[in-house]
C-alpha cells in the first residue's frame, strides 16, 4: 500500500525533461507544491514460503520488509499471494511519501532496486532455497521480527525470465481518468487509441489481458435523454467520475472467498468515492439523485469497429441490452440494480466478497446501496462517512478508498487550491527487470505532462470558475 502526501519541493518551472538537466544552470527555480508518485513491482516467479505459518499470520505478513533489501526511497516487501496460506509474493515498493512528481526521485529509486534484483540473483545463483528474515514495522519506528521467521525464498525462473507486474499510484485530474478510459476502451477492442494531442496516450492504460472487467467511457451521447437535466455540456471531469462509477457497476459480480474487491477494475481509487463525489457536488457539477443518473447512463455503450471503406475506427453509441431496452433518446432500465420494483426476472447486480479465513461470511451491497452511500454516506457507526465499497474493503484488503477524503495538489501549482483524487493503476502488461527503469521514467513523464497541461488550463483561477475542458 502506497501512502502519499504533498510537500513543497524545489524544482524547475519549465518542461519536465528540463527539471533535472537545468537545475543549477541558471534556469529559474521556485517553490511549488508537488504530489507524490509511487511504484510497485510484484512477481510470483519468486515467492517466500513457510509451511507452518497459518493463514492469519500469512495475511498479516503482507508489507513486511525483507532484511538487507532496502535503499534510498525503496524497499523489498512481502506481497499478497491470492490468500494462499504460508506463501507470499516478492514486491519492490518505492516511497510515495518522499518521491515527488517531476523530481525523478522515483525513477532513481527504481534504478537502485533493479540493481538489487540483479545482485539478488547473481550472489545466490547456486542456491535453490534462500532463507530470509522478514521485519515488521510496529508503532513508532521499531522493527520486530516476523513471527513466522525464517521464510524460504524460492526463485522459480532464471533472472532474465522473471516477469514483474507494475503498479503506479498518483494523483490525477478526473479529466485524465476520462482520457485513460478512452484509451483502454480502444485497446480492449483491439484498436490503437486515438491521437489526443497534446494529451499523451499513457502506458498505464493497457489492460487488454484483464478478463471480466468492463470499461465504460462516458461521452456526450450518454446524455441524450437529459438525465437529471444534465446535457452534452457536462464537463469532462464529471464524465471521468461517471465513467469510473459505471465501470465498477458493469463489472459488479460476487467474488470468491479471499478475492479482493480491487479485482473488479484495474483502476483503484485510493481517495474514496464519497470524497470525489463531494468535490464535484460542491461545485454543482452533478445534479439530483446520483442513482437516478446512473440508472440512465448505465443504458449506454459504445460500439467500436473498423470501417471497411476508410479503415478508420468508427465509434457508435448504442443501448446496452444487458441493462436496458428502448432508444438512445428514451432508454428504459431492465436490470435489477437493487432498487424497489417488479424486476425479479432481471439479473440482480451486486458486489459480494468474503475473507479467505471466513469463506461463508459474505459482505454484499447492491449497486443501488453503493451508489446511494456515495451520495448519502452513514453519519455514525463503524462505516461513518464511507461508501459501501470502501467500507467492505476496509475489512478485506484495504485498497479501495483507503486514504479517505485525501487528495493531492496539482503539480506546479503554487496556490495549493487545485487538488486531484489519488488513483492506483494495476494489472498492466508485465515487464522484465531491464524494462523497469524505462517504464518508471515514461510513466512519471506522462503523469507530469497531464499535470502541466491542466496547470496551463487552470492558471491562477479557482476550479469553481472553470467552464469547460481543453481538447474535448
Amino acid at each position: 500500500m502506497l501512502l502519499l502526501f504533498s510537500t513543497t519541493v524545489k524544482t524547475v518551472s519549465a518542461a519536465f525533461e528540463s527539471n533535472k538537466d537545468n537545475a543549477g544552470s541558471g534556469t529559474e527555480i521556485r517553490d511549488i507544491i508537488s504530489p507524490g508518485i509511487g511504484f510497485e513491482f510484484q512477481t510470483k516467479d519468486m515467492k517466500f514460503f513457510n509451511g507452518s505459518c497459518d493463514l492469519g499470520n500469512t495475511r498479516n505478513s503482507v508489507q513486511d520488509t525483507i532484511q538487507e533489501h532496502e535503499g534510498k526511497n525503496w524497499k523489498l516487501a512481502a506481497g499478497t499471494c491470492d490468500g494462499q496460506k504460508g506463501a507470499l509474493a516478492m514486491e519492490y515498493v518505492t516511497d510515495g511519501l518522499k518521491c515527488k512528481l517531476g523530481t525523478y526521485a522515483a525513477r532513481d529509486a527504481v534504478d537502485e532496486l533493479s540493481s538489487d534484483i540483479r545482485e539478488w540473483y547473481t550472489s545466490r545463483s547456486t542456491q535453490s532455497e534462500i532463507p530470509v528474515q522478514l521485519l515488521r514495522k510496529e508503532k513508532g519506528e521499531e522493527s520486530v521480527p516476523n513471527p513466522c521467521n525464517p521464510w524460504i525464498a524460492k526463485p522459480a525462473k532464471p533472472f532474465d525470465q522473471v516477469k514483474w507486474s507494475p503498479q503506479v499510484t498518483v494523483a490525477l485530474p478526473l479529466e485524465a481518468i476520462w482520457r485513460v478510459l478512452l484509451q483502454s476502451k480502444y485497446l480492449r477492442a483491439g484498436f490503437d487509441p486515438p491521437d489526443q494531442s497534446p494529451w499523451p496516450n499513457v502506458s498505464i492504460a493497457d489492460p487488454r489481458h484483464v478478463q471480466g472487467q468492463e470499461i465504460v467511457h462516458v461521452t456526450k451521447d450518454f446524455f441524450r435523454a437529459k438525465p437529471n437535466g444534465m446535457g452534452v455540456e457536462t464537463p469532462d471531469e464529471v464524465k471521468g467520475f461517471l465513467s469510473l462509477i459505471l465501470s465498477y457497476v458493469k463489472s459488479a459480480h460476487p467474488l470468491g472467498p479471499g478475492k479482493q474487491l480491487k479485482r473488479l477494475l484495474w483502476i483503484t481509487p485510493k481517495t474514496d468515492f464519497v470524497g470525489i463525489y463531494q468535490s464535484l457536488r460542491a461545485d454543482s457539477k452533478i445534479q439530483g439523485s446520483l442513482f437516478d443518473l446512473v440508472s440512465i447512463l448505465v443504458c449506454y455503450d459504445l460500439r467500436l469497429r473498423r470501417s471497411l471503406c476508410t479503415g478508420a475506427v468508427e465509434v457508435t453509441p448504442r443501448i446496452d441490452t444487458n441493462f436496458c431496452s428502448g432508444t438512445l433518446s428514451k432508454p428504459k432500465l431492465t436490470a435489477n440494480l437493487g432498487q424497489l420494483g417488479d424486476l425479479e426476472h432481471s439479473p440482480r447486480r451486486k458486489f459480494s466478497a468474503s475473507r479467505a479465513e471466513s469463506p461463508t461470511k459474505y459482505m454484499t451491497a447492491t449497486v443501488k446501496e453503493w451508489i446511494d452511500s456515495i451520495q448519502r454516506p452513514p453519519k455514525s457507526g463503524p462505516d461513518d462517512g464511507l461508501d459501501k465499497l470502501s467500507a467492505m474493503d476496509r475489512t478485506l484488503d484495504g485498497s479501495i478508498g483507503t486514504l479517505g477524503k485525501k487528495m493531492e495538489p496539482m503539480y506546479g501549482d503554487s496556490t495549493g487550491r487545485v487538488n486531484f483524487p489519488i488513483m492506483e493503476f494495476r494489472k498492466q502488461p508485465k515487464l522484465n527487470t531491464k524494462e523497469l527503469n524505462g517504464y518508471a521514467h515514461d510513466v512519471e513523464q506522462n503523469m507530469t505532462t497531464y499535470h502541466e497541461l491542466y496547470r496551463k488550463y487552470y492558471g491562477d483561477i479557482l476550479p469553481t470558475k472553470r467552464s469547460g475542458s481543453p481538447g474535448s
